[in-house]
């Protein structure tokens, strides 16, 4: 257990980050098409558009070149569409497809696979108790030795060259490095089910003690989940300079708030990036519903007004990761995330960068501006606010 205690401390051997879909899923598919050996590919949504038709392409020659090529989408996250266009094809020529815990009436085929046997109700019961649980990664490990991880779906939302300035803002990395082994791992977690990986997860994973070295925050497992959140919570309280976060959909325990209040009470420079507009309506209206009690802290809050942003990153002094993980009480109790921690002084710096340059996007959210704001929307997002937990 030492051994694998030892290369999850190292650090990654190459980052390079990424700001914009084009160049992002441009470099993706190009080295897709490079592999030698394996693709595996996991995405909450894979929608079945031009850039769709492009991976999968990409992937399926990737197959017919001997390549062993996996895909991975949740069961909600992408629609039946996604099946009906593209199944038959992947499988056609040898790409592996599985649907991440799918629903019965939208993918059959995968629905209560390997339960054949047992009774209606039974499958129900099943069905009930994973359906809330969610697929939010978004990952392509290639070759065993490059990863690329984000906020980036299969969606031409990503690219400007559809859709121009109205392009979600998003953010990803290429990773190379040991870890890359920790990441098939939990792609592999996902991919078999959690009967039959739990031990060997757990055994790969056993005896660590300690997350705050790692290049890369999971939670496939009740412990991770808690291990990791502390660990930032503990790395706030402690911050010094500042606390940068940049997230798309900002629904934050109470522990959290109460850490980010406290810093900011302390001179720590809190400063909280989030979306004016959201691809779910109400977002905002629950985001908002919050900002009162940040403002009066010396919190300072911005909204991002040229597209919506779709972007998840966090920077507290030194420490910085970027990934899928949202501030809320999905990424935090339900979904599977994954995020990369930035162990390269150039990138930190890249990624501090970035946010200045969002910011320069962005109007600051004062008390006074909270105050004119729609009192309808207050009201609204009472009841939203009661329903977090699932949100």
């Amino acid at each position: 257990m030492k051994k694998v205690a030892s290369f999850l401390e190292q650090k990654w051997t190459k980052e390079e980050l990424f700001f914009d879909g084009d160049t992002y899923f441009r470099r993706l598919e190009t080295e897709i098409h490079l592999a030698q050996r394996s693709v595996e590919f996991e995405t909450y949504i894979f929608e079945p558009d031009a850039l769709g038709d492009r991976l999968v392409q990409a992937m399926t020659l990737a197959a017919q070149r001997g390549v062993r090529v996996k895909l991975q989408v949740d069961g909600i996250g992408s629609s039946q569409a996604f099946f009906k266009r593209y199944f038959h094809i992947l499988q056609k020529e040898g790409v592996q497809v599985r649907v991440f815990h799918a629903l019965p009436w939208l993918f059959r085929k995968f629905a209560y696979k390997n339960q054949r046997s047992e009774l209606f109700f039974s499958k129900t019961i099943r069905l009930l108790g994973v359906i809330n649980r969610r697929n939010h990664r978004k990952t392509c490990v290639i070759d065993r030795k490059i990863a690329y991880i984000g906020s980036y779906n299969v969606s031409t939302r990503h690219l400007s060259h559809y859709y121009e300035k109205l392009a979600w803002r998003d953010t990803g990395i290429r990773v190379e490095g040991p870890a890359i082994r920790v990441i098939r791992k939990l792609f592999l977690f996902s991919w078999y089910g959690r009967r039959g990986w739990s031990m060997p997860v757990k055994r790969f994973f056993a005896g660590l003690s300690s997350v705050s070295k790692m290049p890369l925050r999971f939670n496939m497992t009740r412990k991770f989940r808690r291990r990791f959140y502390r660990d930032l919570l503990k790395r706030i309280s402690v911050a010094k300079e500042h606390v940068w976060i940049t997230n798309a959909y900002f629904v934050p325990h109470r522990t959290f708030i109460s850490v980010l209040r406290k810093a900011a009470i302390r001179g720590v420079d809190v400063r909280v990036l989030l979306p004016k507009t959201s691809d779910i309506f109400f977002m905002p209206w629950i985001a908002r519903s919050y900002y009162y009690g940040l403002l009066k802290n010396q919190i300072q809050i911005y909204e991002y007004q040229s597209s919506f942003l779709h972007a998840k990153s966090l920077i507290v002094d030194d420490y910085a990761f970027v990934g899928s993980s949202n501030l809320n009480y999905r990424s935090l109790y339900h979904d599977l995330e994954l995020d990369i921690v930035l162990t390269q002084p150039k990138s930190r710096e890249i990624l501090e960068d970035q946010f200045r340059k969002d910011l320069s996007f962005a109007e600051e959210v004062t008390l006074n501006r909270w105050k004119k704001m729609s009192w309808l929307e207050k009201v609204l997002a009472l009841p939203l606010f009661l329903i977090r937990y699932w949100i």
